[in-house]
């Protein structure tokens, strides 16, 4: 093991569980464990924050610490600013500005000059690995040193004893799928009405909506007329998401 801080970024979803649960199998503790929150998190996110910190302790390793940035909520910021997401202009600043600064700013407050940074990308997402930008901090990915896909992710969730957290992302991340979108609007009706006030209220041009060619709005307005099965729903990625 490196002598620099071992800091496991954790997004309370799949992918990041499951090297919790590898680092626990092998004796491995972290340093810590942090989550960034963009304050748009589902509901069931939020809620397993709690599930996997008892978890972790109980296993002799720290809880999840939350960290937040000095800006406004994502979602506030948009309402502000009358726009979208940036990774819908094809951009991540969203990522960097509400996840990786405000990472990287408590490490520096904690003191560390130089950590090892955990990033939980699977075997199956090889291609999003990549090296930090910044010298002081070393990225490594056991999930790929493991060869775990999101098939393994699953299998040692279920063998710690914990309940599946599912995909972690914003409820509003233009990088759902429609079918999510469906889904959102199903499960918690609030938070899409809150996504589609958004979309209404932003000041857009050539961009038709949260899904960049297509409007959630729109789309909820015809799923209305129409059953929908809401039992099967696709995922995609996103540079913040967690399994």
């Amino acid at each position: 093991m490196s002598k620099e801080p071992l800091i496991v970024t954790c997004g309370l979803g799949s992918n990041s569980t499951a090297v919790l649960v590898g680092y626990q199998e092998r004796g491995i503790i972290p340093d810590h464990i942090i989550f960034a929150d963009t304050g748009g998190e589902r509901p069931e996110t939020y809620a397993y924050k709690y599930i996997l910190s008892a978890w972790l302790v109980k296993h002799g390793m720290p809880a999840v610490e939350t960290i937040k940035t000095d800006l406004p909520p994502l979602y506030e910021n948009c309402i502000k600013n009358k726009e979208l997401p940036s990774v819908v202009y094809g951009r991540k600043s969203c990522s960097d500005k509400w996840k990786t600064r405000p990472m990287n700013k408590a490490l520096r407050i904690k003191g560390y000059d130089n950590v090892v940074k955990v990033i939980g990308i699977d075997a199956d997402e090889a291609h999003r690995a990549g090296e930090s930008q910044r010298k002081w901090i070393k990225h490594i990915y056991p999930l790929l040193d493991w060869d775990w896909g999101r098939d393994e992710c699953i299998e040692a969730i279920n063998r710690a004893g914990l309940p599946q957290p599912g995909k972690s992302s914003c409820y509003f991340c233009p990088n759902m799928h429609g079918t999510e979108v469906r889904k959102l609007n199903h499960d918690y009706p609030n938070l899409a009405k809150k996504a589609c006030f958004m979309e209404k209220n932003a000041s857009l041009t050539e961009i038709k909506g949260l899904g960049r060619s297509w409007s959630w709005t729109e789309m909820l307005k015809i799923d209305d007329m129409f059953s929908e099965d809401y039992k099967q729903f696709s995922g995609t990625d996103c540079g913040c998401h967690d399994g």
